[in-house]
This record gives C-alpha cells, sequence and structure tokens, in this order.
C-alpha cells in the first residue's frame, strides 16, 4: 500500500494522468463512472515525474470501444510522453461487477467499437495516494460542490455549481494549477 510521508523529498506514490480541462460528452453505457483521465503510470513516485507535473498536453480521441462490463474511449497521446497501458485511454464506464482496471483487458480481446473523435486539452496530474483506493472507495467519495468562487464578473460571489470527488475539492474546471 503506498504510503505519504511528507512534501520534502520523501515517497509520495500514487498516479500520474491526463485530466482534460473540459470533459468530454460521451454518454455513460453503464453505471459506474469516475472523474476522465487517461492513466499515464499507476503506483509510482511523485518525485519521478516533478518535471511533466502541470504541462498541458492534447490527447486525440479516436474511437468508443465497449463490451457488456466496461466503456473506454481510445486515445493518442504525444510520443514523448510514455504510458504504461499498451492501448491508452479513458475508462468512461462499467456495470458493478467489473472495475476500471479491466479496460485493458476489454481493448485486447473481443469487443466492440463505435466512431467517436474528439481533442481533449488536458494537464498532466499527480494524485497521491494515503491508501490505494479501489472502486469501492472513490465511488464511496461524497459528490460535493466544488468550492470554486468567482471573485469578479457577472458571477461575483457565486460558488460554482459543478459537482466532484476530488480529494482537493475543486472541478475539473477550477483545480488549483
Amino acid at each position: 500500500m503506498p504510503v505519504i510521508r511528507s512534501h520534502c523529498g520523501s515517497l509520495m506514490a500514487g498516479i500520474l494522468w491526463l485530466a482534460p480541462l473540459t470533459p468530454i460528452a460521451v454518454p455513460a453505457r453503464y453505471s459506474n463512472t469516475q472523474a476522465q483521465h487517461v492513466t499515464l503510470a499507476y503506483g509510482v513516485e511523485r518525485s519521478q515525474y516533478d518535471d511533466i507535473i502541470g504541462l498541458p498536453v492534447t490527447a486525440a480521441i479516436i474511437g468508443e470501444a465497449y463490451n457488456d462490463e466496461i466503456q473506454a474511449l481510445r486515445a493518442i497521446v504525444p510520443n514523448w510522453l510514455h504510458c504504461q497501458n499498451s492501448i491508452p485511454h479513458i475508462t468512461v464506464s462499467w456495470v458493478n461487477e467489473s472495475a476500471p482496471v479491466r479496460s485493458n483487458l476489454m481493448l485486447r480481446s473481443d469487443h466492440a467499437e463505435a466512431s467517436f473523435e474528439a481533442i481533449a486539452h488536458c494537464l498532466i496530474e499527480f494524485i497521491e495516494w494515503e491508501d490505494k483506493p479501489t472502486p469501492r472507495t472513490w465511488k464511496a467519495n461524497p459528490l460535493k460542490q466544488c468550492s470554486h468562487v468567482w471573485m469578479t464578473g457577472d458571477r461575483q460571489g457565486q460558488q460554482c455549481e459543478k459537482k466532484t470527488r476530488r480529494a482537493s475539492g475543486y472541478c475539473t474546471k477550477h483545480r488549483p494549477q
């Protein structure tokens, strides 16, 4: 189980991923969903990636793949960006008896394909673990209203209406950089 000790150069384990700045508009085929992302590296130390965390990246979404338990979007990421998964993708939804990690197996075996194309403007993020997450613990995080409050303009003083499960308390659009 990964452990966080401190932010002073010691072990910080978690997930390196590409997070779209704007959610990709694809209907979920199954009831379970999660924050959209392309997993680049899983169970790694933050210090290995300090030089790329926060960089903007554009990914191409080139199709929808699915079977009777899981749905994913195929992605193309820039060549300079290593992805542990042999087929980069965004897991969109899955049935109760499955888990997001099963997208990897689905993409390497028999499945259906549907036409879907999009450009995703993303940021490279590192998500640190206190305890290694599971589909149940992620889903157990309650949806809460984004913490962002507009400081200027027509919406000054109003709180963002979007919901998030992120530990930061901010939706994808308003997460701190």
